[in-house]
């Protein structure tokens, strides 16, 4: 198999950009050497697919913070919009038979899934969100979150949710902490990047004990657990009160933008153990995902280090 020498001939190496191969040169006929391809930045237009997961907190004290989640459907919407395949699937706090059968992870509302190409979508999001308050005080995010992704949900009621080349959203929305009994902060984590690698984002909004406006469970004191998780996944935290619901879709189209400007799809099957990827002088580690590069195979895509920041680093070319 031929290895791949890859090039960079512009400057213009900024996050914002996705990697685009401009030109491929082979060797010539009959002389050994490494196919190259020159590799421009180019404009990202497309965020691709997103699965947007929202649980949310069905005890008693949630009315006002559901009226304030559904009054900012349109601008939520607006930022959604920037994903060209978005399902939306919401959930409950609920994990015990409290005062009604509970939605332990199965997505409410019928349809279960909804959509961007349905014309009423922003109706029916606003809608789906008011819960309710009659579920459980034992509210729990991790938990119901881990259900509703994975079997038997992710194969019976909520099937088709989880697609494997979607960015998955994650969006907690309560005014307190988590209280799954059986799963911690770091096991939460660990589970979403067992299902996606890095390909999410963890958002949540809570409110801030520190607003004396915005009624909280727990005065004085942060979700702590829910805080661990956020810093973990490199998450967003947001006051419920303020409304910047879509404030925090922005923070994942940022996210996914990143994901994007770091992968560069090949165009055939490399020989991995002869790739050689370097910047300048400076020669990217293989199998790194943090300084290097690491080649994940079913997409034959390159994907360079999260800590990898070609703004920070003299002029050259990525060779």
């Amino acid at each position: 198999m031929r290895a791949l020498l890859l090039i960079v001939v512009t400057f213009a190496m900024c996050g914002a950009h996705a990697l685009n191969i401009k030109q491929i040169i082979q060797p010539a006929a009959g002389t050994p050497g490494k196919v190259k391809l020159i590799v421009t930045p180019g404009e990202i237009t497309n965020l691709g697919k997103l699965d947007l997961l929202i649980v949310v907190d069905d005890s008693g004290s949630m009315a006002g913070h559901q009226a304030i989640l559904s009054r900012n459907v349109p601008a939520l919407a607006a930022k959604l919009a920037q994903f060209t395949s978005l399902q939306v699937g919401v959930t409950t706090s609920s994990m015990d038979n409290y005062s009604r059968p509970a939605a332990a992870g199965k997505f409410v509302g019928t349809p279960a899934l909804l959509n961007n190409t349905m014309t009423n979508f922003k109706d029916l999001l606003a809608r789906r969100l008011i819960v309710g308050t009659d579920g459980s005080p034992t509210e729990m995010f991790f938990a119901p979150a881990i259900a509703a992704l994975t079997p038997p949900l992710s194969n019976t009621v909520n099937a088709g949710f989880l697609r494997p080349d979607a960015h998955l959203g994650v969006v907690f929305v309560t005014d307190t902490d988590d209280q799954s009994p059986a799963v911690t902060p770091e096991q939460f984590i660990i589970q979403l990047a067992t299902l996606k690698e890095r390909a999410y984002s963890l958002i949540t909004f809570f409110a801030d004990p520190k607003d004396k406006n915005c009624a909280s469970q727990i005065p004085g004191k942060m979700p702590e657990r829910l805080q661990l998780a956020n810093y973990m996944a490199q998450g967003s935290m947001f006051n419920i009160c303020q409304g910047k619901f879509a404030e925090g879709i922005s923070d994942v189209a940022n996210k996914v933008e990143r994901e994007l400007a770091s992968k560069i799809v090949l165009p055939m099957k490399p020989d991995v153990r002869t790739i050689t990827v370097m910047y300048g002088a400076l020669l990217l580690p293989p199998n790194d995902d943090q300084n290097g590069w690491t080649y994940d195979e079913p997409t034959n895509t390159l994907i360079l280090g999260q800590k990898v920041d070609f703004n920070t680093l003299p002029p050259a070319d990525l060779i």
